[in-house]
């Protein structure tokens, strides 16, 4: 009887005892969570700059930087005109000679001159001799000449800095001031002309900057962006047209001379505007987004993004860095506020968003987005992870036991 009492006494207290509850994730502190992820997050950042150095990350970004840069508009109207020697005009005005004939290109710069441009860019070497001869017609606008270097480095990043070399044969070297570098850069991944920049180191003086060509014409034609200049940036040359320039106009120039026997300053396609005098006759081809292109051409692209204000600016590595650290949180932080099923269905919509805008914060351009996509959606895996074995596998294992766990949120 006594043994019987004692069992029924066993059966209560066992009935009495407390449920051992399993921690939820209520209990996980946010602090604590991002602790958690901190490891988890500098191994995708890693996992990201492999990527990037592979080229994987490149050729994404690329791909949708060039599409976005095929779609975009052309202006309606160009504050850059084109002259344009052609193979025919090489042959015809300077009889195939190279460098071309001095006497010649000051005609064909007098003829430009009586459509009243606001300023001349001359993207043609001047730096021979022969260029001494060269003579100045009264009246004419202001002149931006092309600077050639002895030797141009391969990497603008090395510390071999080029030399310039005198325009017009040095004839005045007080002429250099008015002249530029024609500084494109292709991409080391593939060899595609996107970005230039607006000043450029020099082994002659160290300590001021050379101008590039394109920032010497804007100089000249008084519309300097407002804003930080920040000198040796690279900047995205802002493609907007096609490969042929349709949007501005490129006249030949056999026709400039025939034509501006007829023009007056203020009534002329070329009244008060930037023109570019260069030759389609050289070997100066660059791969561009929009195709296969010549340097001049290039070059009208370049002085028409800086008149729109510069170009996007390729951020410093740190950005990429502090950008991915908040938008990988940001996710973190989603998971840690809401359930883990809906946490799940709105991290899969919040990180191509913040992908999205991370790449627009960095590169002004949604293009970006390749940069952080894989960190982001590498979380979002991580973090699922996490979820459903501490609270989902607990959920379950404590269903089965008969228990009652902590409910998320």
């Amino acid at each position: 009887m006594s043994r019987k009492r004692t069992k029924a006494k066993s059966s209560q207290t066992a009935a009495k005892a407390p449920v051992r509850k399993q921690p939820g994730p209520a209990e996980v502190t946010l602090k604590r969570r991002l602790l958690r992820a901190a490891p988890a997050l500098v191994i995708l950042i890693f996992i990201t700059v492999l990527l990037s150095r592979f080229g994987t990350l490149h050729d994404l970004e690329t791909a949708f930087l060039d599409m976005q840069l095929r779609l975009s508009s052309a202006p309606e109207r160009s504050d850059v005109a084109i002259v344009n020697i052609t193979d025919d005009d090489f042959k015809k005005l300077f009889g195939g000679e190279r460098p071309l004939n001095p006497q010649l290109l000051s005609q064909l710069i007098e003829a430009i001159a009586k459509g009243g441009p606001a300023v001349i860019g001359v993207d043609i070497d001047t730096s021979a001799e022969k260029f001494k001869d060269f003579r100045f017609g009264q009246g004419w606008p202001p002149i931006v000449w092309e600077r050639e270097v002895k030797e141009l480095p391969e990497n603008i990043e090395a510390k071999e800095k080029p030399e310039p070399i005198d325009v017009l044969g040095g004839q005045d070297p007080a002429l250099n001031a008015s002249s530029g570098l024609p500084l494109l850069i292709e991409d080391g991944e593939d060899k595609v002309t996107r970005r230039y920049r607006r000043f450029i180191e020099n082994a002659r003086d160290p300590n001021e900057p050379w101008p590039s060509f394109a920032w010497a014409v804007v100089s000249r034609y008084g519309r300097i962006p407002g804003g930080p200049v920040e000198p040796f940036r690279d900047r995205f040359i802002g493609f907007a047209g096609d490969r042929e320039g349709s949007h501005r106009i490129n006249i030949p120039a056999a026709a400039v001379l025939e034509q501006s026997k007829s023009w007056t300053k203020d009534q002329s396609p070329l009244s008060r505007k930037i023109v570019l005098l260069g030759g389609s006759y050289g070997e100066d081809w660059h791969e561009t987004p929009l195709g296969r292109m010549q340097g001049v051409d290039i070059l009208a692209y370049v002085l028409e993004t800086e008149l729109r204000g510069g170009g996007a600016a390729v951020p410093p590595k740190y950005i990429f860095y502090v950008l991915e650290i908040l938008s990988g949180f940001s996710i973190v932080i989603l998971f840690h506020a809401v359930r883990f099923s809906r946490a799940l269905l709105l991290s899969l919509v919040a990180a191509p968003l913040l992908a999205l805008v991370c790449g627009l914060v960095a590169f002004r351009s949604f293009s970006g987005w390749a940069f952080f996509a894989p960190l982001l959606f590498g979380l979002v895996l991580y973090e699922a992870f996490v979820e459903y074995r501490n609270h989902v596998l607990v959920e379950k294992y404590a269903e089965i036991r008969g228990e009652t766990p902590d409910k998320h949120g």
